[in-house]
């Protein structure tokens, strides 16, 4: 098996497969997760951390990435009813007050001390572009991981899905459960692991790990931080009426499953 691991965006990402990619197929790979932190990155200075250097002042040129990456942000926006906002850093704003031109490929923040980040959905967008990138390129049966936030590809041949652990929040060297995956994605997330682009309300009765099954690796991570956000009852329902792949872990370590989970893929 091939097995490569780098680390970008504070977090470790990893390529295996059991085709053969070359040296150099691998390097154009990780460089493309390279070129997206150097890019987006609000840390230092970069394309994207314009926007917030000239909040109040002026509006800035964005790319077709960019304009994808906004899209998607106000889908995830609307979807949480506005709990998902990449202006999180200024609670006061909101992904609305983002004034964005598509035919003129500009955008720019209206208030001087407006901030917005995509930290929330970079690394899920950045490990679906690098699936498709090696797709393209002809390989087939492969995994890549950011940090937690991982798609599969499994070629038509393949004897046996990839078997994906779910990490116990207790314990990270345990898991509660493992799913199988065949071209798919998978995230977790939890209020144990890091902060997110969530505004966040009281804990009461609320989960601490949970993961999504998804078409998409942007999708499940997203759609997982959405989760945190509710009641573990008010997530349950949330998504069943989305038909959402879900495990739910609270504080006692008591797992809830939807009713897609309950129906495949979870053992």
């Amino acid at each position: 098996m091939i097995h490569k691991e780098e680390r970008f965006m504070n977090s470790t990402f990893t390529i295996k497969s059991y085709d053969k990619i070359s040296d150099c197929l691998l390097s154009k790979a990780f460089s493309l997760i390279s070129d997206f932190e150097k890019k987006y990155t609000v840390f230092h200075p970069s394309f994207f951390n314009n926007l917030n250097e000239y909040a109040g002042k002026r509006s800035i040129d964005i790319d077709d990435e960019t304009i994808e990456l906004f899209d998607l942000s106000k889908k995830y926006y609307d979807l949480s009813d506005g709990l998902f906002n990449i202006a999180f850093q200024t609670p006061k704003y909101s992904f609305n007050d983002i004034e964005i031109n598509v035919q003129k490929k500009t955008a720019y923040l209206p208030y001087p001390d407006m901030k917005i980040s995509l930290g929330g959905i970079g690394k899920g967008y950045i490990v679906d572009k690098v699936f498709h990138f090696l797709k393209e390129e002809g390989v087939q049966n492969f995994y890549i991981n950011g940090g937690g936030d991982l798609r599969v590809a499994s070629a038509p041949h393949s004897p046996r899905p990839w078997r994906i652990g779910i990490s116990n929040p207790f314990n990270s060297e345990n898991t509660v459960g493992h799913v199988a995956l065949t071209n798919q994605a998978f995230a977790t997330s939890g209020t144990y692991i890091k902060g997110n682009h969530i505004q966040t309300f009281t804990q009461d009765e609320k989960a601490i790990s949970i993961s999504i099954l998804s078409s998409t690796t942007v999708d499940a991570d997203i759609m997982a931080t959405i989760g945190l956000t509710k009641s573990i009852v008010d997530a349950k329902l949330f998504y069943d009426t989305n038909d959402i792949w879900a495990t739910i872990i609270d504080n006692s370590g008591k797992v809830f499953l939807t009713k897609k989970a309950l129906s495949t893929h979870y053992k």
